[in-house]
């Protein structure tokens, strides 16, 4: 089932119960991730890093490919935080991810910021950092906006969504 929060809605403010609601999405729980912060163009996003977010071949870094989940989660929010009311849905167009060094440590934060938003194309650039606060990876991520059809209702608001 789809989460009307996705679908359709305006992040202008969130409060923490808005937060606990996307933080409830099964794809956000499944990866253990948890949002922090989120508010316009901006978004913190943590990993509590477990045995299965770890590479192969006997590594403590985390996998390359959840650092890249972290990428899209955390950038796709963050750009849903420019939403509009004419704007419905949005689809990664392209990520591009630096891996810049192994990401080790219980604590993983990536940090998410709208680098510009025209009316169908949005871009973000999003850091993971270590527990050191190091950067292990960079991302620019591109996304295509979709306009909401005339007439259709944006639907259910999350409730403690400020919109």
């Amino acid at each position: 089932m789809r989460e009307p929060i996705v679908e359709r809605f305006l992040l202008r403010k969130l409060t923490k119960e808005a937060l606990d609601a996307i933080n409830e999405m099964p794809y956000i729980r499944w990866a253990g991730l948890r949002f922090t912060e989120a508010g316009p163009g901006y978004s913190r996003m943590e990993l509590r890093v477990q045995p299965h977010h770890l590479g192969g071949g006997g590594t403590v870094a985390v996998n390359g490919g959840i650092l890249a989940y972290m990428v899209d989660i955390s950038a796709g929010l963050t750009l849903m935080t420019t939403w509009t009311e004419e704007d419905r849905s949005q689809v990664t167009i392209n990520i591009h991810v630096q891996y810049l060094k192994p990401a080790y440590g219980d604590l993983i934060v990536a940090e998410s910021r709208v680098l510009g938003r025209g009316k169908t194309v949005g871009t973000v650039e999003t850091e993971i950092r270590d527990p050191q606060g190091e950067v292990c990876t960079k991302a620019i991520s591109t996304y295509r906006i979709f306009p909401r059809p005339v007439g259709v209702p944006i639907g259910p608001q999350v409730q403690g969504m400020d919109t």
